[in-house]
């Protein structure tokens, strides 16, 4: 008489999957709390060195996160300059911001925190080249 094969789920196969499922939501977290900011490869603006030479930094890009405290001036031609309050080394600092025209259509308003991506401009000037919410 011949033998049926064993049609049972075996123990290991059920840890494996389960693992695998483990595994799989863990990346999902970890991926998703990393996915929030979308400038996470720009090293961050050093505000004391921008403040005491703002020159040196001329050409690079930087992240900043603040809070808009007010607007400043309006250009058509150049964009909107806004104060934004960032935390740094030595406490809370304001910096100047320039949005550019190109970033007209967001709807900018005191006390909204923002992501900057920023490019120190000629005479030291921070002009946002992307920003995000939150």
């Amino acid at each position: 008489m011949a033998r049926r094969a064993s049609s049972k789920i075996r123990p290991l196969w059920i840890a494996c999957i389960v693992g695998a499922l483990v595994l799989a939501v863990i990346g999902g977290i970890v991926v998703q709390n990393q996915g929030g900011d979308a400038f996470r490869t720009v090293p961050e603006l050093d505000i004391g060195e921008y403040l005491s030479n703002a020159n040196s930094l001329r050409g690079n890009n930087y992240k900043v996160k603040g809070v808009i405290s007010q607007s400043l001036l309006y250009s058509r031609e150049t964009g909107r300059l806004y104060s934004v309050e960032v935390n740094g080394s030595g406490g809370d600092n304001v910096l100047p911001v320039l949005v550019p025209p190109e970033l007209s259509y967001l709807n900018l308003q005191k006390g909204q925190h923002y992501t900057f991506l920023l490019e120190v401009g000629d005479a030291g000037i921070l002009l946002a080249r992307k920003m995000q919410k939150g």
